[in-house]
């Protein structure tokens, strides 16, 4: 599959600027109407600051979904110093590790000092047809000050007979603008490459997906997206049921200008440690802490 939008978004930079003038930018996720997180990214070349908070939705005592929070975070990325730092704000700790990783770079070099590949064998029976269309609309705006161009992207996942997973489509109305959203040490694909990424979580059977993509893949970033996702399940009596979802990420705020270095830092006072806690606490709240939430949220307007 085509890197997508929602991973851009999630690895905001900005290349070829002076060290002093950078972005901030704050993304807003929004599943199903419901519930909605946000980040915010302060970007130059070469370091990149991704502020967020964790959370998911837990089903509480009387069988409704409570969303749980993890602490503040962020992510420091450091090209002149090598280094990412994974931050948790509220501990006042952080991690460091090695940016790009070593295991990326030291199979880049590998793969650069390979001779050049022999074709490969005839590929398996494809199981999977994954279909993409990308189609410009032509219509034009402003958006942050940039001209943002109108892309629709059509996906369609159509399993074969010895498939195990169900069909879908997906339909994604998204605005993009003329912006490198990568660091000054990220790699870069030249020009004309590109390629799929095909995995499901917990799938237990080997897939052989083929890839059929119509249309130019889309250039830029994007600062606003919708996606619809029709899926058909099947049933355990043989019939069929469609479940519709749907997702929207938008930028609501975005600047540029002078960025204060110290975003850019790891504080004094905050302590190195191995592992850094960023996603909420694994142990639920208490069964009287529940029903406090519950019976405060009786009296609300």
């Amino acid at each position: 599959m085509r890197s997508s939008s929602f991973l851009l978004l999630l690895n905001l930079s900005l290349a070829q600027t002076p060290q002093s003038t950078g972005i901030k930018m704050t993304v807003r996720s929004t599943l199903g109407g419901n519930f909605s997180t946000e980040q915010t990214t302060y970007l130059l070349s070469d370091r990149k600051r991704v502020e967020w908070r964790g959370s998911e939705g837990r089903r509480n005592f009387w069988g409704s979904t409570t969303i749980v929070y993890g602490p503040h975070t962020a992510t420091i990325t450091r090209c002149d110093l090598g280094k990412e730092f994974m931050v948790n704000l509220d501990a006042r700790q952080y991690s460091a590790m090695a940016y790009p990783s070593n295991a990326f770079a030291e199979a880049l070099a590998k793969a650069k000092a390979l001779p050049r590949p022999v074709p490969p064998p005839p590929s398996p029976t494809p199981t999977l047809r994954i279909e993409t269309n990308t189609f410009d609309t032509g219509e034009r705006k402003q958006m942050f000050g940039h001209t943002a161009r109108h892309i629709v992207i059509t996906e369609k996942y159509i399993p074969f007979t010895a498939s195990t997973q169900m069909a879908h489509e997906s339909v994604t109305n998204a605005w993009h603008i003329d912006l490198d959203t990568r660091l000054s040490c990220d790699f870069k694909w030249p020009a004309g490459v590109g390629g799929h990424w095909y995995g499901i979580s917990g799938d237990t059977k080997q897939e052989v997906p083929e890839f059929v993509d119509m249309g130019e893949a889309p250039k830029g970033f994007s600062v606003a997206q919708t996606t619809r996702i029709v899926s058909t399940l099947k049933l355990p009596d043989g019939t069929s049921k469609q479940v519709t979802s749907q997702s929207e990420i938008a930028v609501v705020d975005f600047q540029e200008g002078t960025l204060d270095p110290s975003l850019f830092e790891i504080p004094k006072a905050f302590k190195l440690v191995d592992n850094v806690q960023l996603n909420p606490p694994q142990q639920p709240p208490s069964a009287w802490e529940q029903f406090k939430a519950h019976f405060a949220n009786l009296f609300r307007g």
